[in-house]
């Protein structure tokens, strides 16, 4: 299969060998267990809807494996999401950054978001690792994230 707008030729690679590395008893079926594995290895949080969906999808199938071809479906459905996420991250922070410095303070958060300042402050208190005063887009992307743990 070839690569996508969303999921590159290298993503197709790390697909291929994540399976065959989390295959362990090189059966071409990854369970449960090593889906979940496969995953974490691809950097895909085990809590995701995509996740939750595919273990239902197993159960309700009776199925308590994936055979390359679902797991390939699966990823470049996860990768495809999270590259769109990534994408609507920058662009909502992007918004947010009025000056372009790569950081949004108080002042710019309240007014891209029409809310006050107080909330503003909150908001960059929940965010703010570095104490800064400011969120970088990092720190952005990290507490929208968070909402989904």
């Amino acid at each position: 299969m070839a690569e996508t707008e969303y999921v590159t030729a290298e993503d197709l690679k790390r697909i291929k060998k994540t399976f065959r590395d989390i295959d362990g008893n090189g059966d071409g079926r990854l369970t449960k267990h090593e889906l979940k594995r496969a995953c974490k290895t691809m950097g895909v949080r085990d809590n995701t809807e995509h996740m939750k969906d595919m273990l239902t999808k197993m159960d309700e199938c009776g199925k308590d494996y994936l055979t390359f071809k679902e797991f390939d479906a699966f990823m470049r459905d996860v990768l495809e999401a999270h590259a769109i996420e990534e994408q609507y991250l920058k662009n909502v922070f992007a918004s947010m950054d009025e000056n372009g410095d790569g950081h949004a303070s108080v002042d710019e958060i309240a007014k891209a978001l029409n809310i006050t300042m107080e909330t503003a402050q909150e908001l960059i208190k929940d965010g703010d690792k570095n104490g800064d005063g400011k969120v970088s887009y990092k720190e952005f992307a990290a507490l929208y994230r968070k909402k989904d743990d």
